[in-house]
C-alpha cells in the first residue's frame, strides 16, 4: 500500500471544499430561483384578482382566483370534484382519440389522392404563413 504523499492529502481536501462550496452555491442558486418563481405566481394571482374586482377583465370568462379555489374547495368538500375531473379527462381522451383518427384519415387520403393535394396547396400555404 502507497500512503498518499502530503501534497496529494492537501489537493484531496482543497477539492473536496470546492465540492462542498459548489454544491452549496447551487442549493442557494436553487432556492432563488424557486422564490423569484413563487414570488411570480402570487404575484400573478394578485394581479388576475385586482383585474377582476376592477373590471379590467371579463369576469364572466376569467372569473376571480379566490372564487375559483373557493368553488374547488366546495367540490372537494361535497365529493364532486372527481366526477368533474373525470368527465374533464374523460373529453379530453375523446378530443384526442377523434382527432388523432380525423387527422390520420385525411392524411391517407390526400396522400393516395393526386387532385386532393393540388386543391388544398393554396389553404397549407395561408396557414403556414398565417401561423407566423
Amino acid at each position: 500500500m502507497n500512503p498518499m504523499n502530503p501534497k496529494q492529502e492537501k489537493r484531496d481536501e482543497w477539492m473536496g471544499q470546492l465540492h462542498r462550496n459548489h454544491i452549496q452555491q447551487v442549493a442557494r442558486w436553487r432556492h432563488q430561483v424557486l422564490a423569484v418563481q413563487l414570488s411570480m405566481l402570487v404575484c400573478m394571482f394578485l394581479l388576475w384578482e385586482v383585474a377582476g374586482r376592477l373590471r379590467w377583465i371579463d369576469v364572466l370568462l376569467f372569473s376571480y382566483p379566490s372564487k375559483i379555489f373557493a368553488q374547488i374547495g366546495k367540490d372537494i368538500a361535497s365529493g364532486e370534484l372527481w366526477a368533474h375531473v373525470g368527465v374533464t379527462v374523460g373529453e379530453t381522451a375523446v378530443g384526442f382519440l377523434l382527432g388523432t383518427l380525423v387527422g390520420t384519415l385525411l392524411a391517407v387520403l390526400i396522400w393516395w389522392s393526386p387532385f386532393c393535394p393540388k386543391c388544398l396547396t393554396l389553404i397549407w400555404l395561408c396557414s403556414t404563413v398565417c401561423q407566423r
